[in-house]
């Protein structure tokens, strides 16, 4: 999926954060220069995240087209934030 998703430049929306913690997935994301925006924790359900995703849709669409790829971004019910922590270069 990642790889797919890089190739058509499109951008992944998943409440998986753990990819971020699976060295493969990770050098896939930085390889196919993938943006990602994951799901706060306490957005869970069908209901909720559609209202979410909704509510943040104009936002999630201007940053996929301006932020420099790849990008990692955090999406709260009232906000969407950058996931600074957890940074996709080259791993030292």
């Amino acid at each position: 999926m990642l790889r797919y998703a890089g190739e058509r430049r499109w951008a992944v929306v998943g409440s998986d954060r753990q990819i971020l913690h699976r060295p493969l997935e990770r050098a896939v994301l930085r390889e196919m220069n993938v943006g990602a925006f994951f799901f706060n924790d306490t957005i869970r359900g069908l209901c909720k995240i559609s209202r979410t995703v909704y509510r943040h849709w104009p936002e999630m669409k201007r940053l996929a087209g301006t932020l420099e790829r790849p990008y990692l971004n955090l999406i709260r019910e009232t906000t969407i934030v950058p996931i600074r922590r957890k940074r996709l270069g080259p791993e030292v």
